[in-house]
């Protein structure tokens, strides 16, 4: 039996045993959301492995950032890796970055810059107010495809977390959408000025990005793997 083809021509599994890639999700996402496949799926026929971190760490309603940040450094375990980080997961991947000098290179989709000061006008005034009093609030998680109460602990733990101003200069590569309605484009323009090995593309497309997943590949693969050949 010969070797499986990819495009007409022999396919062989590149293994880079020096660096590894992980995908770090949003906020009450997973690792099935469309991102995460579509990149893994793309990371496979490139011959490179993608490993996609499950951050809901078995129990959404005690998510913390603390304790996603906690268990990716027990898997990166100080190999160098490369982290790509969604929303919430783009900035876990730059505080991590922050803390790690294994960490290569970041992309970055529509990171949560600034949530601490976005999260009025994201979950609403009214909401923070009864999170706080009942010490619960109903999440509707597109991962699980259902409503589950995050305690509030996770309020009290992302306070001790930055959110900007970060002082770590990585290679980076930020992907943002123009009518994002969630994490507005200004907190990434602000960032990629902070850094300048960040490079910001804007998109014609909202806080999912779903529709401009080709574009975010092509541009990410040349970012990661043109170098290496």
């Amino acid at each position: 039996m010969g070797l499986p083809t990819h495009c007409g021509e022999p396919f062989i599994l590149r293994i880079d045993i020096m660096i590894q890639y992980f995908y770090l999700h949003g906020f009450a996402s997973g690792v099935n959301s469309k991102k995460a496949q579509y990149f893994k799926t793309k990371f496979a026929e490139s011959g490179y492995e993608l490993q996609l971190l499950d951050l809901n760490l078995g129990d959404f309603s005690t998510f913390q950032v603390s304790r996603v940040i906690e268990a990716v450094e027990n898997i990166i375990a100080n190999q160098p890796c490369v982290l790509i980080g969604s929303s919430l997961g783009g900035l876990i991947s730059l505080i991590l970055a922050e803390n790690l000098s294994c960490i290569q290179k970041l992309i970055l989709f529509a990171p949560a810059l600034e949530i601490k000061r976005l999260l009025p006008q994201i979950i609403g005034e009214e909401n923070l107010v009864l999170w706080e009093q009942t010490q619960k609030l109903a999440i509707n998680h597109i991962g699980y495809n259902q409503t589950i109460e995050l305690h509030h602990d996770f309020i009290q733990d992302l306070k001790i977390h930055p959110d900007r101003e970060f002082i770590q200069k990585l290679p980076t590569l930020i992907f943002h959408g123009e009518y994002d309605m969630t994490i507005p484009l200004k907190v990434s323009q602000d960032y990629a000025l902070q850094n300048t090995l960040a490079k910001l593309h804007v998109l014609p497309s909202d806080h999912s990005l779903e529709d401009s997943l080709e574009c975010m590949w092509d541009t990410s693969s040349k970012f990661l793997f043109d170098s290496q050949d």
